[in-house]
């Protein structure tokens, strides 16, 4: 499965990209990075030439607010689905 993180800032998006995902304090796994693919909010259409998602994981509710689920399904597979925060406002 490819996991695609997107991201509001172009700094977080140049450090993930040069430095991959460090995952720390899972339970009883010793820390490690895992290589990974960032785009920035503003890179996701790229998505169109591709072949669909099965998932979008939305993880940040400042994120969510420039990428409604009306965005994303149009790159996701038939059965494909959205999981993001309740925005509060």
């Amino acid at each position: 499965m490819d996991v695609i993180f997107i991201e509001p800032w172009p700094e977080h998006v140049e450090r993930m990209r040069k430095h991959a995902l460090r995952v720390t304090r899972a339970t009883d796994v010793a820390e490690f990075s895992v290589p990974m693919r960032a785009l920035h909010v503003t890179d996701v259409q790229q998505f169109a030439k591709q072949t669909p998602v099965d998932s979008a994981l939305v993880c940040n509710e400042v994120l969510r607010h420039g990428l409604d689920d009306q965005m994303i399904q149009q790159y996701l597979t038939s059965d494909g689905y959205v999981v993001a925060p309740e925005l509060h406002e």
